[in-house]
């Protein structure tokens, strides 16, 4: 990263504190106060020496001890309420980044997050947030700080002795050189440890989610291999990175250095009656803290290298406005009755491979649809399509007349249902679940809801009720179960188009006759689209498309189709010898 791109990313990173400015002038008010306390110290340790303790001036050692006393209090007292208030509005502004990070992240289609490891996602909140953040809650109060100290200082030492100030200054620039030399490195080594904390949250998330596999294939030892790889990958950037950074400040060796040269050349003058021992104490103490904020700047310039690393990662995600779900402002879609058309639909996953060409066909409002087809036809795709998870490369979708490119993606969403093949449940209550359809619903919304769903009675007979957590993706509750809450959360939704995404394909032949009869009451009075490669669940379609390599083959009634001894035939007697199709009528 350049210079000129550095200074964008420090720049762009301050803007995020433009909510806070004025408690940051407070804050910047206290370390004005702590400053300047801090610089008395050394003129009153002078004061002791040549007037107090040399002149023997006794009447002043109570006001030199009362002085002192106060320049300590106002340093603890302000020094206390800067740190709080860089504390707070550093982790107000945390909380605003990660608020804007997410709400971005919620704008971006299926298709990134299908393209992007979870665990990368969640290393901008975990990792390069709360190191971009370092900025707001210390570093930028230390670089005030000590630009004040360093200013103040040297106006100080120039007052007490400009020859000894000017041969303290031939040391400076041996201070900087090592920082100077390392800063690139210092950042590269800082992008390399973050990149290898992403991979290993991804590598985390990866293996805990696969874990009934893992267990199965009885690939542990591999796990745990593959894990370790990744722990000593992140291991040796760490030790790489300590070791330059550890270089980079090899230079506060030459501030010790230059305060001892400074005691040889002044003690000279001391003894040859030019100075006072006092003003040398003083001067010394000056020059040493002045070499503090020079070696503080030699540390703060590593954080503010990893925290600008950080800052560039955010700043490239929050920027990436190719893949923006919503694109420009849609109109609202209202009043919908149903009716979808698919006009020589297009599409690609990734740009190469076509899923669908050409595709073309209609549903007329309340219509139910059966999607039907081997694996890999492009049955789930439709359902992408048709809920804008991702946009056609070619042709048009168009609901009631309007192409969904042109209307709103919420308003889109509002008026259609989705049951998944895995419904996924947050670890919260029974309740929470199904109200996740719609926030605004009241007890008996819900209740009708379940009842509709026929997941009621069971619920009730829960020692908690509706209040039942269910754990983490619904563990608690069975396939079945688990399916009957999605159910009731489109019941409650009440959307007038409905799809049904393979939705009792994970359930055995039992359980997906004991909810049959929820579906059924379900799809009534809606347009359905019944997406499966289980046959039995679209015998009482009004009509039938068979995908078979992201093209139509046939279309028509169970009957007709038997009829057509096609490709549903063939599936349909496959399946009939397996058992999993009911035998035609």
């Amino acid at each position: 990263m350049s210079g000129y791109h550095l200074a964008n990313r420090f720049i762009w990173a301050l803007r995020y504190l433009r909510p806070y400015w004025h408690l940051y002038l407070v804050a910047f008010f206290c370390i004005l106060v702590v400053t300047a306390a801090q610089l008395v110290y050394p003129w009153m340790y002078k004061i002791l020496i040549d007037d107090v303790f040399m002149e023997r001036k006794s009447e002043m050692l109570g006001t030199m001890v009362l002085l002192i006393s106060v320049a300590t209090t106002a340093v603890v007292v302000f020094g206390v309420v800067e740190r709080y208030l860089f504390t707070y509005t550093g982790e107000r502004t945390i909380v605003d980044l990660r608020n804007l990070v997410f709400a971005h992240l919620r704008r971006l289609p299926m298709a990134y997050l299908h393209g992007e490891q979870t665990g990368r996602v969640m290393a901008l909140f975990t990792t390069y947030i709360p190191e971009m953040g370092s900025l707001y809650r210390s570093t930028l109060a230390d670089v005030l700080l000590n630009v004040l100290k360093f200013i103040a200082i040297l106006i100080m030492l120039i007052k007490i002795n400009l020859e000894l100030t000017l041969l303290g200054m031939l040391f400076l620039p041996l201070f900087s050189i090592l920082p100077a030399v390392f800063t690139k490195h210092v950042r590269s080594a800082a992008a390399q440890v973050q990149s290898d904390r992403a991979e290993i949250s991804a590598a985390l998330q990866e293996s805990i989610s696969a874990t009934p596999e893992v267990k199965a294939f009885v690939r542990e030892q591999w796990d745990i291999g593959r894990m370790g790889n990744a722990f000593t990958r992140l291991l040796n950037s760490r030790i790489r990175q300590r070791l330059i950074r550890t270089a980079s400040q090899g230079g506060a060796i030459v501030v010790w250095l230059s305060v001892a040269f400074m005691f040889w050349f002044g003690g000279q003058k001391v003894l040859a009656g030019q100075m006072s021992a006092g003003l040398l104490v003083a001067f010394v103490q000056y020059f040493s803290q002045i070499a503090l904020p020079i070696e503080r700047f030699i540390t703060l310039n590593n954080q503010i290298q990893i925290a600008l690393a950080a800052a560039d990662r955010i700043f490239h995600f929050l920027r990436d406005e190719s893949a923006i779900e919503e694109g420009p402002p849609g109109k609202p879609l209202d009043a919908v009755k149903g009716r979808i058309r698919f006009e020589n639909v297009s599409f690609s996953y990734d740009g190469q491979n076509p899923v669908f060409s050409k595709l073309s066909f209609s549903i007329d409002p309340g219509e139910t649809i059966g999607i039907v087809g081997p694996s890999g036809a492009g049955k789930s795709t439709l359902v992408n399509l048709l809920l804008r998870f991702y946009n056609p490369t070619a042709g048009r979708i168009l609901i009631d007349g309007n192409d969904i490119r042109d209307v709103s993606v919420v308003s889109l969403r509002q008026h259609i249902g989705v049951v998944f093949q895995d419904t996924f449940l947050f670890a919260a209550s029974i309740r929470e679940n199904i109200k996740y359809a719609n926030a605004e619903a009241s007890e008996e919304q819900i209740i009708e809801a379940a009842k509709a769903a026929n997941i009621h009675n069971f619920i009730i007979k829960l020692p908690k009720g509706y209040d039942t957590e269910v754990g983490e993706r619904g563990v608690k509750l069975s396939g079945g179960q688990r399916q009957r809450i999605a159910i009731a959360r489109v019941f409650l939704k009440n959307p007038r188009i409905l799809i049904l995404d393979e939705a009792t394909s994970s359930l055995d032949s039992e359980s997906e006759q004991a909810i049959q009869g929820a579906l059924e009451s379900l799809m009534k009075g809606r347009t359905n689209l019944v997406i499966t490669h289980r046959l039995s669940s679209v015998l009482k379609a009004e009509r039938i498309i068979v995908l078979d390599e992201g093209k139509i083959v046939e279309s028509g009634t169970h009957q007709q189709l038997l009829r057509n001894e096609g490709l549903y035939r063939k599936l349909y007697m496959d399946q009939f010898k397996e058992g999993t199709a009911e035998k035609n009528p």
